[in-house]
């Protein structure tokens, strides 16, 4: 028995940025939506990637790309909300003029977008990119701005902060509060001497030392490898939070 029901393929791509977020929800939004629009045999991409990646580096649509080179008859791409695609606005702009000269439909379930109408480009589709891209531009730069003072704002208060602790500070963390840093008993006089030479001098015959004559000094008197590198010694005399 042959089915009266016309064929229409589509894919579905869905992007999490971490392995705990699961891609069930979004993979059922799209089915649903791509059905309203007559879509009944579906090829899913999930991707697991950070929205900020190269386009060279965007797993998700170089596989649908690939696959659609393919399988000419799955020119169709459904995802819930144009972040799924990229958070950059330079690799948003490389995907529309992708799809765009390859003629791939793209809908967009949460902005209730699409890129081809009556087999036109959409009217309003560059500047929903352009728009889209201004926005998550705009974005990034306040999350970093708000990363940059809550960081600053952790350390002044000595709180600790992810990552391994700086040369002359140690982590501590009393049951049932939240870590925080201390000075270090020993190392942090090392700090202290190294800036001591760093601005008066090692001795009464040095003193405008190099960070080479430091470092030596820092070997003769036995303080610990990590003084021993000019490569730390500088990361060490910029560092803000000294």
């Amino acid at each position: 028995m042959v089915s009266d029901i016309k064929s229409k393929k589509a894919i579905l791509i869905t992007r999490v940025s971490t392995q705990v977020q699961d891609p069930i929800a979004q993979i059922s939004d799209l089915k649903n939506y791509a059905k309203e629009f007559g879509y009944n045999e579906f090829h899913i991409i999930e991707t697991r990637e950070t929205g900020y990646a190269e386009f060279h580096q965007k797993k998700g649509t170089a596989k649908a790309f690939s696959y659609i080179e393919s399988n000419p008859d799955y020119n169709t791409i459904f995802c819930t909300e144009i972040s799924r695609l990229s958070r950059d606005k330079y690799v948003l702009q490389e995907i529309e003029k992708y799809l765009t000269e390859q003629k791939i439909q793209l809908y967009i379930k949460d902005q209730g977008f699409k890129l081809f109408d009556k087999n036109e480009v959409h009217q309003n589709a560059h500047i929903t990119f352009y728009l889209y891209g201004l926005f998550v531009d705009s974005e990034m730069k306040q999350k970093k701005e708000r990363f940059i003072r809550k960081r600053r704002d952790n350390m002044s208060k000595g709180r600790a902060i992810s990552g391994k602790p700086l040369f002359g500070f140690e982590r501590i963390k009393p049951e049932g509060e939240k870590s925080y840093y201390i000075h270090h008993p020993e190392n942090a006089d090392y700090v202290r001497t190294i800036f001591i030479m760093y601005a008066y001098g090692i001795n009464d015959v040095i003193k405008n030392p190099s960070i080479r004559l430091i470092s030596q000094e820092c070997v003769n008197r036995g303080y610990p490898k990590y003084t021993h590198s000019k490569r730390n010694l500088n990361k060490l005399l910029k560092e803000e939070c000294y």
